[in-house]
């Protein structure tokens, strides 16, 4: 009943995301981000050793966007899993390509970062994490960061 209340919780806070975009933690201050559009944002409860997310970049009109299935990742039961991103129709970018907000620097560690995939070991600390995902398209073009969600109710 839990872990519903908590996917409950996080689908409505991602629902009360215009499709327009946010602003999103920076480092240095804040920057605009993309959501994906509310009917795209779907959840998945991951209770393995291994959790993944597929990161997809499209190009249309000459606007890059990047969506994440799943936008919401709840993982619970296993204890601490290993998150990996793989990303098709463009590259992570070289720096940051996934990175989370200050409050998941130390629950998430970085295990490898490269064009293709990331990597990241969970320590298992219970709560609602962002991150962003930052990728390019063929040809340098830079898309509009993604402001995902991880939830962690182990």
């Amino acid at each position: 009943m839990k872990k519903l209340l908590i996917l409950a919780a996080l689908l409505l806070s991602a629902c009360a995301v215009g499709e327009g975009g946010l602003e999103a933690w920076r480092g240095d201050g804040k920057f605009h981000v993309k959501a994906q559009p509310p009917k795209d944002r779907k959840a998945h409860y991951c209770a393995d050793a291994n959790c993944n997310v597929q990161v997809t970049v499209t190009v249309a009109n000459g606007v890059c966007t990047v969506s994440a299935d799943p936008y919401a990742l709840v993982m619970g039961g296993y204890g601490a899993p290993v998150i990996v991103w793989t990303i098709t129709g463009g590259n992570f970018a070289s720096t940051g390509g996934v990175q989370f907000e200050p409050a998941g620097q130390g629950v998430f560690s970085l295990v490898q970062g490269n064009k293709q995939a990331y990597t990241f070991k969970n320590a298992g600390t219970n709560g609602i994490y962002h991150y962003v995902i930052r990728a390019d398209a063929p040809g340098g073009v830079h898309c509009a960061p993604l402001d995902p969600i991880g939830v962690n109710d182990i």
